[in-house]
């Protein structure tokens, strides 16, 4: 089976539901919003910021019975006045679709946006919405939407960032349906040298 069709049938398509059904898995809540809000003036900025420009990424997806995946992106934003507007290009060994993404944070570092994905076909979904929070070393991001590259069935998105020491953010991606997990991917982005 390619890697097209085992992560197509897998993660997107009924195949994984089935499977995590019988595995007996459930899906936590693993973010806790900020006990502090954060006031964003001109020198506090949220971790939205370090998507301004060019950033690079590198990450690894695990599937319920497959095997894990790798893949890369580029990824180009523009922030302004604590909005971000990126375009993410990922990079799998089957195709390179797209997500388009427009976030805002207000003063007390809540987000709201939209995120548009490409699917297997070619064609950009609607823009779903996205809700979450950040501070300057937190974003967490929830939303329902579509995997890149996968077909039409609607996933839950959770991801949890958090700014490193060395400079790069990482990423924890949980993907999961009712409530009940089909992946995981760990991402780190980095800027270029």
């Amino acid at each position: 089976m390619s890697d097209r069709v085992t992560r197509r049938a897998l993660l997107f398509g009924s195949g994984a539901l089935a499977l995590t059904l019988i595995a007996g898995c459930g899906r936590g809540r693993f973010d806790a919003e900020p006990t502090e809000s954060l006031p964003i003036g001109d020198r506090d900025e949220t971790l939205l910021s370090f998507f301004d420009g060019t950033t690079l990424s590198r990450g690894r997806l695990d599937q319920i019975a497959s095997d894990p995946e790798s893949f890369t992106a580029r990824l180009t934003g523009t922030y302004r006045n604590v909005r971000l507007r990126l375009r993410e290009a990922f990079r799998f060994s089957d195709g390179e679709p797209l997500q388009i993404w427009d976030l805002s944070a207000d003063r007390e570092g809540t987000i709201s946006g939209t995120v548009s994905t490409e699917a297997e076909n070619g064609a950009m979904s609607q823009a779903f919405p996205v809700s979450g929070w950040a501070t300057q070393d937190r974003l967490v991001l929830d939303y329902d939407g579509i995997a890149p590259g996968g077909g039409a069935t609607r996933l839950h998105f959770h991801h949890s960032m958090t700014r490193q020491g060395d400079g790069t953010v990482e990423n924890r991606v949980t993907i999961s349906k009712f409530y009940l997990p089909l992946a995981t991917s760990t991402v780190t982005f980095f800027k270029p040298k």
